[in-house]
């Protein structure tokens, strides 16, 4: 029998899903491509209206997120290599850091919900703090100063006193500038077709990022090494899973992170439902974030 952390799974079941198969990650590579590429398209041609189809680009851009969180799983594609490439091909778009997100976000798997937990929970303090994080300021902000901190050669634990990944940081910031520097030429030639495809769907994927990135630990048990009760899954629709990567199964990544993500959905072939801790939805997990703040909102004016 295998074990990883909690639950034990069939040796022979565990062997087959932590297989990588490249030609499904190729599969849904390209279909993710093609489909973000017609719509993007099909908002240009369509002008001012065609940006109404902005929410599905911003949707699809807070994918990229997940597909890179697999490379750094290596769960795309067998050999390290393949993995660190496409990693940066989703991540550079986003003007993040492929080889600093992937050592912060390790580091987050070693120490989740405690002390020098990278990617750390926190919990809003009123409604308004909620709505604030649509905007992305706080995303952009903490994005662009990780590149201006790199060229200044300042990074974090992570990747101090390590030269393999050191170099494999400041490769990565250099593809980022050159990506910014062609993407602002392109945009100078065609400016109507770079906003519609990307510079406006990019502005407010963070927003999407945040409806689908929130729940997986926000006001989760803190300071405990027990998956069901430090991380959330959330129940979800195929689109969804497709486009994020099976995100949804979070508390079953952190269960089993050498799972790659089209594999986790397997899962539930074998493990219980309702064993990890997990939400029937992302608008109801919202919700009741939403409900839970107004009402203390309102209990402050009633004191």
């Amino acid at each position: 029998m295998k074990s990883d952390f909690l639950y034990k799974i069939n040796e022979d079941f565990y062997q087959t899903l932590i297989k990588r198969i490249p030609i499904l990650s190729s599969i849904r590579i390209i279909l993710i491509i093609f489909v973000y590429t017609a719509i993007g398209y099909t908002s240009y041609v369509l002008g001012n209206s065609g940006l109404l189809l902005t929410p599905i680009l911003s949707f699809i851009l807070a994918g990229f997120v997940n597909a890179g969180h697999d490379c750094v799983h290596l769960g795309q594609f067998k050999s390290s290599k393949m993995n660190r490439i496409f990693g940066i091909f989703w991540s550079t778009p986003l003007l993040i850091n492929f080889s600093r997100y992937k050592y912060q976000h390790l580091i987050h798997h070693q120490k989740t919900s405690f002390d020098g937990d990278t990617e750390p929970s926190f919990e809003f303090r009123s409604f308004k703090q909620y709505l604030f994080e649509f905007i992305g300021i706080h995303y952009w902000y903490a994005v662009l100063r990780g590149i201006y901190r790199i060229n200044r050669n300042l990074f974090p634990e992570s990747v101090q006193l390590n030269r393999n990944k050191i170099f494999d940081v400041k490769i990565d910031n250099a593809i980022i500038e050159v990506f910014i520097l062609i993407t602002f030429c392109i945009t100078y030639k065609f400016p109507i077709i770079m906003l519609h495809f990307y510079w406006i769907p990019l502005l407010f994927y963070p927003g999407i990022l945040f409806v689908f990135s929130l729940p997986e630990h926000y006001k989760c048990e803190k300071f405990s090494k027990d998956i069901r009760t430090n991380t959330r899954s959330v129940s979800s629709n195929f689109l969804v899973r497709f486009f994020m990567w099976n995100a949804n199964y979070h508390s079953e990544h952190h269960a089993f992170p050498r799972i790659p993500a089209n594999n986790l959905g397997k899962l539930e072939n074998v493990i219980p439902k309702n064993y990890f801790n997990t939400d029937t939805s992302y608008i109801y997990f919202h919700y009741k974030v939403i409900l839970e703040l107004v009402n203390k909102k309102k209990n402050k004016c009633e004191i």
